[in-house]
């Protein structure tokens, strides 16, 4: 049986290069991955993928941008510096998530809901086809997109928004009965809610 001078002369022999190995790998990762080198794809930029795409062509793209209000399960990605003023869709780089379960698009529109009007990263497939000919669908461009990092995010308020906002309007019958809000516009709700 070893005594407790023992157990800790164990331990620390088997520790120290365990804690040499750990400093190390603290030390290079960072230099590794801060060299330029995408972790996720073809480290490139919005203006680059526009101005180039045969040159990214159906590879996989790492690019960094500002989601706009992401509607009609589509979202385009843009540049940081873009307002909803000066705005321009031919900056833009429509996109599609990848969804949670392959070929049911399960869960795009909740990622679009999570990451809209946010500045994010994103890892996706570059395809450019439609932008060369007429497409069935959506025109996307960046497939199966994942979101790698979210830096800023915004309110809808302060958001980008590349079409035109609607104001909201008030429900009125014979939609307020059929949809169950209300029994009578201005009367007390079923669940004794004010409308």
């Amino acid at each position: 049986m070893l005594d407790r001078t023992g157990m800790w002369r164990r331990f620390s022999i088997f520790s120290l290069p365990a804690v040499v190995i750990g400093v190390l790998l603290g030390w290079a990762l960072p230099s590794y991955y801060s060299s330029g080198t995408a972790r996720h794809g073809v480290a490139t930029t919005i203006r680059d993928l526009r101005s180039a795409p045969d040159r990214y062509a159906g590879k996989t793209v790492e690019v960094a941008g500002q989601l706009d209000e992401c509607s009609g399960w589509e979202c385009s990605l843009c540049p940081e510096e873009m307002t909803s003023e000066n705005r321009d869709q031919k900056q833009c780089l429509a996109l599609e998530f990848q969804p949670l379960m392959p070929g049911t698009g399960f869960g795009s529109e909740e990622q679009e809901g999570v990451f809209r009007f946010s500045n994010v990263v994103l890892k996706a497939k570059f395809d450019p086809s439609c932008w060369k000919g007429p497409c069935v669908d959506r025109q996307t461009v960046l497939v199966d997109a994942q979101v790698v990092s979210v830096g800023k995010r915004r309110t809808s308020g302060s958001g980008l928004w590349l079409g035109d906002t609607t104001s909201l309007t008030d429900i009125t019958e014979p939609n307020a009965s059929e949809l169950g809000f209300v029994d009578k516009v201005g009367q007390p709700s079923a669940d004794g809610g004010e409308v």
